[in-house]
């Protein structure tokens, strides 16, 4: 298992990690992130990528 951020957060059409591990499942969830340089993007919802080599139950 493996988490990174989405790079569809900036561009819709990045597909580079789908393209990447397009034989395992990947799931996106939102994720928070507390650290940011803007102080007023803190705290905000973003989507994460979740990679999987197995099937959860």
């Amino acid at each position: 298992m493996l988490s990174n951020s989405d790079p569809r957060n900036a561009d819709p059409d990045d597909a580079f990690f789908d393209d990447l591990y397009a034989g395992y499942r990947i799931d996106r969830v939102p994720a928070r992130r507390a650290i940011n340089c803007d102080g007023s993007k803190r705290g905000g919802e973003v989507r994460e990528i979740i990679v999987m080599n197995y099937e959860s139950a």
